[in-house]
């Protein structure tokens, strides 16, 4: 059984600036959702993390990047899949979708986006367990992820904005 996920946060950064940079180098702009790159230009590995009371439960996964496209003038989308290097069958696959878009030029407001999908683990007992805690453990990895990423488009854009704002 599959399921969908969507999770989204605001940048107050130029959506011209944020396009740009997912088209330059995207594995550059997932610099600090990573650890260590791949052995391809398209494949890194990242630690992904969930945080559960006082403790964090991580796993690196392989991410890899599909083609930038244009949704249209003041959107993109860059397919997205990773999967655990380690235990793959105890954990999901996701894919989707990490998709820009202008909100705002004035004052300037980028929406970052992951919309996507995996399968639960194990089966019939993955489904059980994903009703009860795997669906909120997936969310929150997903949510760290896209976290990571608008910090670091955020920071990448301060440091280089003329007036270093």
């Amino acid at each position: 059984m599959q399921r969908n996920l969507y999770t989204y946060t605001y940048l107050h950064v130029a959506y011209d600036e944020v396009g740009r940079r997912l088209r330059d180098d995207p594995m550059a702009v997932l610099q600090d959702a990573t650890d260590r790159a791949g052995d391809r230009a398209d494949t890194q590995t990242a630690h992904l993390r969930v945080d559960i009371g006082s403790f964090e439960l991580g796993r690196d996964a392989t991410v890899e990047l599909g083609e930038l496209r244009d949704v249209d003038a003041h959107a993109v989308s860059l397919p997205v899949r990773w999967e655990a290097e380690d235990g793959r069958g105890l954990f999901p696959a996701m894919e989707g979708f990490l998709e820009a878009a202008e909100l705002s030029s004035h004052p300037p407001m980028t929406q970052l986006s992951f919309i996507g999908h995996y399968r639960p683990p194990l089966g019939f007992l993955g489904a059980i367990a994903d009703v009860g805690f795997g669906r909120r453990v997936a969310e929150m990895a997903v949510h760290h992820f896209l976290m990571d990423v608008a910090d670091r488009i955020g920071a990448d854009a301060a440091v280089t904005s003329p007036d270093g704002s």
